[in-house]
Parts: structure tokens; sequence; C-alpha cells
């Protein structure tokens, strides 16, 4: 099985403001496996930050 890749902006859309935080609706592909997450922040005083979390969650299909 090969790995599939797919970017998903969330600038701005579909990322939404909570109460809790931020909350984004990701689609998946059609496979079992699992997501890796990588994400990039940057502060309004021009400060950054970058993570990438590999096997973040578990696809069940």
């Amino acid at each position: 099985m090969g790995v599939v890749q797919r970017r998903q902006d969330l600038d701005p859309d579909p990322a939404r403001k909570t109460a809790d935080g931020w909350q984004a609706t990701l689609h998946h592909p059609a496979i079992a496996g699992h997501a890796s997450l990588r994400t990039h922040a940057e502060g309004a005083d021009g400060n950054t930050v970058d993570q990438t979390t590999i096997r973040a969650y578990g696809i069940v299909r």
C-alpha cells in the first residue's frame, strides 16, 4: 500500500475558532491507515512554531 498525501490548508477556512481553541474538519482518503498532522502558526509579534505529529490518529473504514 502506498502513502497518500493530501494537503489541506486551513487559512482561514475550514478552521473555526471555538471557546476551546480552533476546530477543523478533515477529509480522509478512502483507505484505512493513519493520519499525520503538520501545523504552522504565526503570532502577531512575529514568533512562529512548526510541529509535525506522525501517526496522530488511526483511520478506520
